[in-house]
This record gives C-alpha cells, structure tokens and sequence, in this order.
C-alpha cells in the first residue's frame, strides 16, 4: 500500500472540520496517508494548527448551529498523524517544491483557489480543493485541463455531496417513489447571525467581486445547485435576478459584539431564479444573506414535488396517504452494498468521506465522485444566475460552461490575466 503525503494551504477556521475528517479516516484504520506540512501567508495561523498544546491559542469559532464546520473544535494536525515531520511553510511554491509532497489540500481563500491548484497540478501533484472550485468558470477548466492533461486526481472538497440527507433523497428518487420529479425547491432569507448586515463569516473577500467572484450566489449557490442537480437531474437554463441591499457590511470581533470596522459590497446578497430542468422538471432558487426581522428557510432545504409524491422535511409524503422518513427508508432498503460505499467503515462525517474518496481515487487511479468536471458544472450552474441577471434573459447553463457567456466573468478573468 502506498502511502501519501499530503500538504495543507490555507490555516483558517474550516481546517477544524478538514483535520477531523482526517483524524476519522486514522481511527477507523485508513493508514495510507500523513500531513506533511501546513502552509499559511501568517506563519502564526500554520502553527495554531501543527501540534496540540504548542503555537498561538486557536481561532474562536464563529458558527454556533450543530454541524456547522465553522464551530468545529479546535484540531491538531498532531491529532491525525504524530509520527512525522511537520514542516510550516509561507510560499505555497516552497512547500510544493519539497519532493516528498505528493498531494495537496487547498483550504484557502477562493481568490488563490485556481493558482495553487494549477501551480501543484503542473508539479505533478494531486489537488483536493474547497468549495467554489475556482473564482470564475474558465479559470475552472483551466484546472481540470491540468489535472486530465496530468492524469493526477482533481477533486472539490464539496461535503453536502457525502451526507445522509442528500444520499437518501438521491436513492429514494431513483426508486421511483415519488414518481417523475416535477418541481425542486430550495431557498432563505437571512443567515442567522450574520444577518442582515455582516461581513459572513468574517471575510471581507466574500462581498467582494475580484476577490469572491460573486455574493451568496455562488458562495452557496454552489451547494445549492450540486444538492438540486443530484437530485433533480441536470438544470437545462435558469432566469435569474439579483440585488445588493447592504452595500456596507459590518466587521465584528471574535466575539461578534462590537463593531470594529465597514466593508463595502459589491456582489449579490440576494438573489431568485427559476429554472427549467432537462427532463422537465421546473425549479426555483433564490438567497439572501440580508433580510431584516426573522429568517425563512425553505423546510428540510430543499422539497422535491413528483407525480406520486413528494420529499420535505425530511420525509416521504406519498399519494396514497402514507408518509416516511426519507432517511429510515433508505437504511432499512437500500442494498448493504450501496449502504457500505457510500458510508464504509460506518463513517456518516461528510468532511472524512470526502477526504477518503479523493484518496481512494489516488490509490486507484480514477475519478473520485466530486471530480474536477463536476466542480466545474456546479460553478457553471451557479453563474448562470449571475450571467442571467447581466443579459436580462434566461440563459443556458451550457452557454457558461462552455465560456459562450461569461459577461459578468469578464472583469475577473482580465484582472488574473485569464
């Protein structure tokens, strides 16, 4: 068995959730890898991360709602592997340069996503990267061209995609249980605490367009739209508006109780789109970020309506009178193959399947289930609503993965020299 080291780039507050997904894989017997090195532009932000009970003290979490990788406990890479070398780096060049690094996790910024990635996939090193792929669309092919002119492993660490609730949802689809998909609705208003005028999550590139690409649009649009296309089949076009309603974000500390400074935005805090799926299902999307007074949120995230039924909540509703938990039912009748692929060793935590999937398709030479491409197709779904919003018309998903509309993209690309 081979044995593969990975190198980490980007020390912020997700890597909690990262390295917890690791130290799962580590106890339940997966021993074909070790974190080599971290890799921070803050040397101080690497070392919160190297060993436990050494460096500076950790971040405070900043997500309170169970599950939420943002409130993560503080983890040590000392806690998935303490029987090698931890180098600390501040030049991601550096660290790849180093000849024992086969493979490397992008946990940075989305701005820096399509560099680091292009630079290792070039150096001959697997990639698993954060969620939005890339900052635009064409920097997106760029990457997966690397990673398929290189046969090396591209995979986007997309964690809804490993879930129960999504897993389930897909099966019971695909058993025809609630008949042919119909309408797909998903969508909020507000985001708890860091509405309605936040800087989310405390990053100020998110409200900004060279920085983020675009707002909530493609922060979540991203999950939104790999959730719905799993379920639902592929989004043939979408029609879409959008808005900034706070154009000046407010900067908390830690704590989140006094104001320590204002951002501007320039990117969609909200945006609604319907959609017509290929098979000719309809749907309709929409977020906001903003949003004054209580929040909404679609029930479950999501409800799936068919010709015998419908999924929300969690359960089954059927016409014949009965209900279901989604969940329950696929336990108990999905075949225990597909129950052992999907969650091997009975592990359920999304951030560990996703790592064991990019590391299985290394060991195998193949695709993991989040490849490249399909990072890609999510970015391109997600930017149709920004591109329709632009051109005023529905637009199809292929005219942007293709690059045949990209106007909105325009300004982000030339700016990286894209």
């Amino acid at each position: 068995m081979a044995l593969f080291n990975i190198g980490i780039v980007g020390c912020g507050r997700i890597l909690n959730a990262h390295l917890k997904g690791y130290k799962i894989l580590r106890e339940a017997g997966l021993d074909n890898f070790r974190i080599t090195a971290l890799c921070s532009r803050d040397r101080d932000n690497a070392l919160r991360f190297r060993k436990r009970g050494e460096g500076p003290p950790p971040f405070t979490p900043l997500g309170r709602a169970e599950g939420d990788p943002l409130a993560c406990e503080p983890m040590y890479v000392t806690d998935v592997n303490d029987d090698v070398s931890i180098g600390v780096y501040t030049d991601y060049h550096e660290m790849i340069d180093r000849g024992d690094i086969d493979a490397v996790d992008i946990c940075a910024a989305l701005p820096a996503h399509h560099e680091i990635a292009l630079y290792a996939l070039k150096s001959g090193k697997h990639v698993v990267v954060e969620k939005p792929i890339a900052l635009t669309v064409r920097m997106a092919r760029a990457m997966t061209g690397a990673a398929e002119d290189m046969g090396l492993v591209l995979c986007v660490a997309e964690s809804a995609r490993y879930g129960m609730a999504l897993r389930a949802q897909k099966w019971a689809v695909e058993q025809g249980l609630i008949g042919d998909v119909q309408m797909v609705l998903m969508g909020g208003v507000g985001m708890g605490r860091w509405s309605p005028d936040r800087v989310l999550a405390n990053t100020p590139w998110r409200h900004d367009k060279i920085q983020g690409g675009g707002g909530v649009s493609i922060d979540l649009g991203v999950h939104m739209f790999n959730r719905a296309e799993h379920v639902g089949g592929l989004i043939d076009s979408l029609s879409a508006v959008t808005a900034v309603f706070e154009p000046k974000r407010k900067l908390y500390d830690d704590e989140g109780l006094q104001p320590v400074g204002e951002v501007d935005c320039n990117v969609d805090d909200a945006f609604m789109a319907v959609g017509r799926f290929a098979n000719g299902a309809i749907g309709q999307f929409s977020y906001t970020s903003a949003g004054h007074g209580p929040g909404f949120q679609v029930p479950g995230g999501m409800i799936v309506y068919g010709s015998k039924g419908s999924m929300q909540e969690g359960r089954l509703v059927l016409d014949d009178g009965t209900s279901h938990d989604v969940q329950n039912r696929f336990k108990a009748e999905a075949p225990e193959p597909l129950i052992r692929k999907f969650f091997p060793h009975g592990i359920e935590y999304s951030f560990a399947l996703e790592k064991l999937d990019f590391l299985q398709a290394i060991e195998e030479n193949g695709n993991p289930e989040m490849h490249g491409r399909q990072g890609l197709r999510d970015l391109a779904v997600a930017y149709t609503v920004l591109e329709s919003a632009v051109a005023g018309r529905a637009v199809r998903v292929q005219e942007v993965e293709s690059g045949e509309v990209e106007e909105y993209q325009r300004e982000i690309n030339a700016h990286y020299g894209f």
